[in-house]
């Protein structure tokens, strides 16, 4: 199995997670996890430590702020390594988020995700995103200068 190909695979897989996507979980994520999250608002997921956790926190956010949705966005940065029968690294990417706000309109924003991965499971994850008053990266937003 090819190492860049796997992370980005796991990257997916993540993403797909937050997306409320909870079968995945089994074959994703390590019996602990450490989870560092820079967002105003996310002080919840401080105490997350094991993926049931997690996935309750997932189910939390998503009932905070009902229709939101997550996606990839943009080229990955892996450093990943064969590990006996899977593989183990970091692979750091960006991400968008699309909320709805009190007009029912799509708000997006952006984050980038670091994922260190041991044996193919997430173990650490390491988040950042502009936050509620910050923008998007998304590149079909992006405003292009004539």
């Amino acid at each position: 199995m090819d190492p860049r190909t796997f992370a980005i695979d796991l990257f997916d897989r993540w993403t797909q997670l937050w997306n409320l996507e909870f079968h995945l979980a089994a074959d994703l994520l390590a019996p602990a996890l450490e989870l560092h999250y820079a967002q105003a608002g996310s002080e919840l997921f401080d105490t997350v430590k094991t993926p049931e956790q997690l996935l309750h926190a997932i189910r939390h956010w998503h009932d905070l702020k009902p229709g939101i949705k997550f996606e990839v966005e943009g080229l990955p940065c892996v450093d990943a390594a064969q590990s006996g029968d899977s593989c183990s690294g970091t692979i750091a990417r960006p991400y968008n988020v699309c909320l709805v706000n009190a007009d029912n309109e799509d708000v997006w924003r952006s984050g980038t995700d670091i994922l260190k991965f041991q044996d193919g499971l997430i173990c650490e994850v390491w988040s950042v995103s502009s936050g509620r008053e910050g923008r998007s990266f998304r590149q079909d937003l992006a405003f292009v200068p004539n």
